[in-house]
């Protein structure tokens, strides 16, 4: 290797040590900032969960939920549709993706029609953060409200 300083390697003459070192800065502030939030999306939920006599779950459950002023119905039987754009059934539960409300009601029947449900609710929330804790992007999460189907007349 020559040791003659015109032959080597030089940074351009337009940038200043101080620019240097304020892009290298800016660079990892903004990594570091990406690596803390992203970009996800999410939707306020209720998930109702279906319930018989001594707590046995009752899959395949069907009807309608009230928030507020959206009503939803659903279907989680065999033949029902199980996952839309409004609801998704996970084994005896149905997640209604909820627009609006903390209040409503709901009206459930079993799939084969023996065990029902019609009835008040109050939604208590939880906030979820998916793009990280402090970033844009709140969504509203009510979980594991029971919902006790009973023989009709009981």
């Amino acid at each position: 290797m020559s040791s003659d300083p015109s032959t080597a390697r030089r940074r351009p003459e337009w940038i200043t040590r101080t620019q240097l070192l304020l892009m290298v800065a800016l660079l990892v502030t903004s990594w570091s900032c990406a690596s803390e939030c992203t970009q996800r999306g999410c939707l306020d939920t209720a998930t109702f969960v279906f319930v018989g006599v001594g707590g046995v779950p009752v899959e395949g459950a069907s009807g309608a939920v009230t928030i507020g002023r959206t009503t939803t119905e659903f279907d989680c039987g065999p033949m029902g549709g199980g996952d839309g754009s409004e609801y998704r059934c996970v084994e005896n539960a149905v997640v209604i993706y909820a627009r609006e409300g903390a209040t409503g009601t709901v009206s459930a029947r079993s799939a084969n029609g023996a065990l029902t449900h019609d009835g008040q609710f109050a939604l208590e929330y939880t906030s979820v953060f998916p793009n990280g804790e402090g970033c844009p992007g709140e969504c509203r999460s009510s979980t594991e409200n029971m919902v006790e189907l009973k023989a009709q007349g009981s």
